[in-house]
């Protein structure tokens, strides 16, 4: 079996992937347009086994090539013999061990790049969002990280000279009255030595304060930490073809008491 399928994933990479040029036929456009994956949760129906493209080939090999079908094909396109055979364990694993996607289980993030206004000027940054459940039945999706150049409130030197001095106390801390007068860039000089800000807080304040709005969103990435030794990102691919809409971008091996080093990588401030 396990033969059989390399066999054919092999063909599929080469083939079906590949459809999509100018001046189609209406059945070819009918073909792309089943094959694609159009929305988020189409996916997941896919990667569960509950929607399905019709492929001529035998029942046995139906839900194996329709895991196949959602792989981004570049990822094929270099040590393809390795990265089949990845694709063939990850495959096998999925469908031996039931593994299914659920918006609610808690075991996906959200990777979203933002285009944004930060003091009247253009900027950038990268928003981590999760599903958190409200009540029963109903969930909603809440920013968990925040990263970006404009958050990072660390100056490149603190100025000791900007200390509160140890006797401040007996004139009723008047120090404090002049940390606006020094400028945002020394607020840290006034923090204990370990301290280190959180983007997430620093976003938090800078849209509170009116110092920073989203305008649009961009690059969306999202990553799937459920199935037991892998975890991998999908993301969605504009193109002709049927190797389109929200693929598999990476797929990464990994063991479970990994996985919780992942998820932290991305909530750290740069």
């Amino acid at each position: 079996m396990k033969r059989i399928l390399l066999s054919l994933i092999s063909v599929l990479c080469v083939c079906p992937l590949c459809i999509g040029q100018t001046a189609l036929p209406d059945s070819v456009w009918q073909t792309e347009f089943n094959f694609r994956v159009k929305q988020l949760d189409e996916f997941m129906a896919r990667f569960n086994g509950e929607e399905a493209v019709d492929v001529n080939v035998a029942d046995s090999l139906k839900r194996p090539l329709n895991l196949l079908y959602l792989f981004d094909r570049e990822l094929f396109a270099s040590n393809r013999d390795s990265m089949l055979q990845k694709v063939n364990a990850f495959i096998d694993t999925v469908i031996t061990q039931r593994n299914a996607l659920c918006y609610e289980d808690g075991g996906w993030f959200a990777e979203v790049g933002c285009n944004c206004i930060y003091k009247g000027k253009k900027d950038t940054l990268t928003l981590y969002l999760k599903p958190e459940k409200i009540e029963e039945f109903q969930y909603r999706w809440v920013v968990i990280g925040a990263k970006g150049k404009l958050l990072q409130l660390i100056p490149a030197k603190r100025n000791r000279g900007l200390d509160i001095l140890p006797n401040n106390h007996e004139v009723s801390f008047r120090a404090l009255s002049k940390i606006a007068q020094l400028g945002s860039n020394n607020i840290l000089n006034y923090a204990e030595r370990d301290y280190v800000p959180d983007g997430l807080s620093a976003f938090y304040a800078l849209v509170y304060s009116d110092a920073l709005k989203i305008e649009t969103t961009g690059q969306i990435t999202y990553h799937f930490l459920e199935v037991p030794g892998y975890v991998f990102t999908v993301e969605r691919f504009n193109r002709k073809g049927t190797n389109t809409g929200w693929l598999i971008s990476r797929l990464i091996p990994m063991h479970e008491t990994e996985k919780q080093a992942y998820y932290n990588q991305f909530l750290k401030t740069e």
